[in-house]
């Protein structure tokens, strides 16, 4: 299978669709809490005014390196990183994206316990509508390029 390695900087366009890519560094992270994690892709995708951020696994070193970086990581929806885990969000994160609409892909009864309490906390207190597939099950989220709308299957 063809592949691509996706790296900081890159950009791609598929009509109104921009998705710009800004982690990971053109290096494999070492020595974080989550070398894998932290080297996950992280990307926002824009279409007219509408904004997603897609934040891959990322844990705190990457955010923190991303929130140094100072780059427009606004965005409407925030698909909330590595499933809602106690470590991949802040409350400086949520300053940054500023989202009205969180997004966790977690199974129901993981072992890992997420979405984490304190993770739900911060997005409830950042102003967040949450939707989580473990009890909103498939989600399904559309966008004409000015406005947005996400539903869910249950």
């Amino acid at each position: 299978i063809k592949y691509m390695v996706g790296r900081a900087g890159q950009e791609y366009h598929l009509g109104r669709i921009e998705l710009r890519l800004y982690r990971p560094p053109n290096y494999f992270i070492e020595g974080s809490n989550s070398d894998v994690n932290n080297s996950s892709i992280v990307a926002r995708l824009t279409y007219g005014k509408f904004h997603l951020l897609l934040p891959g696994d990322m844990e705190r070193e990457a955010i923190a390196q991303l929130l140094r970086e100072r780059k427009d990581i606004s965005a409407d929806v925030l698909k909330v990183a590595h499933h809602g885990s106690y470590t991949g969000t802040t409350v400086k994160l949520l300053r940054a994206v500023k989202p009205k609409e969180a997004i966790i892909s977690v199974g129901k009864h993981n072992l890992y316990g997420h979405p984490h309490r304190q993770a739900l906390r911060w997005l409830q207190a950042a102003g967040c509508r949450i939707w989580r597939t473990d009890i909103n099950g498939d989600i399904e989220l559309r966008s004409d390029g000015s406005t947005y709308k996400i539903w869910s299957s249950k």
